[in-house]
């Protein structure tokens, strides 16, 4: 290979797990004003994407009126069809609070994902340090964060005590409580009947919901871990009611199912935003640590976005590649408005006008509810763009 022609260099492919609506008006675009009225709602202007692939057809990328063109990559897995959708997924008819951040920008889909893994960076390996990847200067690196839709719940348990949770879907009645601590184990085909288990996060929720519907129990109670704090994540294909409690109120249950004899609950469903993901991968750049990585925030938690049509025309899912979407249409907003900008112009009109407080006012927390480092947030939590600062080429490389 050294000796073929324009050979420069090789290394190792890595494979890596892929990361994963109200996000645009969370993001202060509205409908006819402001900044996504000016910039035509990124009209004229392509949304590269390399990922695993679109579901053609879905009225998220409607192109009625446009010509034929060769056949979509289509997607066996949903992760690509989902951030498609969060940059560029067009005006959903008949359904107006379906849309992407820049919904009149067409996407260009390179399937380069399999049905499992990407050979492509990912961040979500936080809250740990030193844990952010795609740290190159040139590079958007993003982080991801909460919105403030949400899907709350409370179990109140037999002893009257109330706890509250992240849920997914359903409204549940007083049930018999029991605890399993390892959701994954076949075991759980041999709990009774119409309970509700509470275990431990320690692979795919959906394997778990899969074992206990197939159980018939009635619901699951899914333990935060203890560095996940109050950073709740749903997920795909939640077949069952579900409660995602804290670490700290977890512990509450655990307590009571060991000092009661017949414990029992009952889920019901009735701002600290944005505050960072657990899984959002921190700084310091293990590269070099003269360049903050990451370089800003966006939503990645709990976003719902168009999906595959074998499991549902929409779904929830979180990840640092769910905000990195979010972003890919702020540029393309920023581009259909200024076609002469360069990368590293678009690049810093995002990061100098971020936001560093909440939607309170705060300065953005943690999954703690801890006040957030650069090494967490970056420049802050994206805004409407303002200031520019351009850099050429030859900068980056002096």
């Amino acid at each position: 290979m050294e000796n073929t022609e324009g050979f420069v260099s090789v290394r190792r492919e890595k494979v890596y797990e892929l990361d994963t609506i109200r996000t645009p008006n969370f993001l202060g675009l509205n409908h006819n004003a402001g900044f996504w009225n000016s910039s035509n709602y990124g009209k004229g202007v392509i949304i590269g994407i390399l990922d695993s692939g679109i579901t053609p057809g879905h009225p998220s990328f409607s192109d009625e009126g446009l010509p034929r063109r060769e056949p979509d990559p289509a997607d066996e897995h949903g992760h690509g069809t989902h951030i498609s959708s969060t940059a560029g997924g067009n005006f959903v008819r008949g359904n107006s609070s379906v849309f992407g951040v820049a919904p009149l920008a067409h996407v260009a889909m390179y399937r380069v994902c399999g049905d499992r893994d990407c050979p492509a960076s990912a961040g979500n390996r936080g809250p740990s340090s030193y844990t952010v990847s795609n740290s190159a200067p040139w590079v958007l690196t993003v982080g991801a964060s909460t919105i403030d839709r949400k899907l709350a719940a409370t179990v109140v348990l037999g002893d009257g005590q109330k706890l509250g949770g992240k849920r997914c879907p359903s409204r549940l009645t007083s049930h018999p409580l029991i605890w399993h601590w390892f959701f994954l184990a076949p075991q759980i085909l041999l709990l009774p009947k119409g309970e509700i288990v509470m275990c431990e996060r320690g692979g795919p929720i959906a394997t778990a919901a899969k074992y206990e519907k197939k159980a018939d129990g009635a619901a699951m109670i899914l333990m935060n871990g203890v560095s996940a704090g109050y950073s709740f994540n749903l997920v795909a294909n939640q077949t069952l009611p579900m409660l995602q409690p804290s670490f700290k109120d977890a512990d509450k249950i655990k307590t009571y199912i060991k000092r009661i004899s017949a414990p029992t609950a009952k889920i019901m469903f009735d701002h600290h935003a944005p505050f960072v993901a657990s899984f959002s991968s921190r700084g310091p750049n293990k590269q070099n640590r003269g360049i903050l990585k990451p370089d800003i925030n966006e939503l990645g938690s709990n976003i719902l976005a168009a999906w595959i049509r074998n499991a549902g025309q929409y779904n929830i899912t979180s990840g640092t590649s769910i905000s990195c979407p979010h972003l890919s249409g702020v540029a393309a907003l920023l581009k259909s408005t200024h076609p002469d900008w360069s990368p590293a112009a678009v690049k810093s009109v995002i990061m100098t006008t971020a936001d560093r407080v909440n939607r309170g006012g705060q300065p953005i927390e943690d999954q703690n509810h801890l006040a957030a480092d650069p090494y967490s947030i970056g420049s802050g939590h994206v805004n409407n763009p303002g200031l520019v600062y351009d850099l050429k080429p030859v900068k980056i490389m002096d």
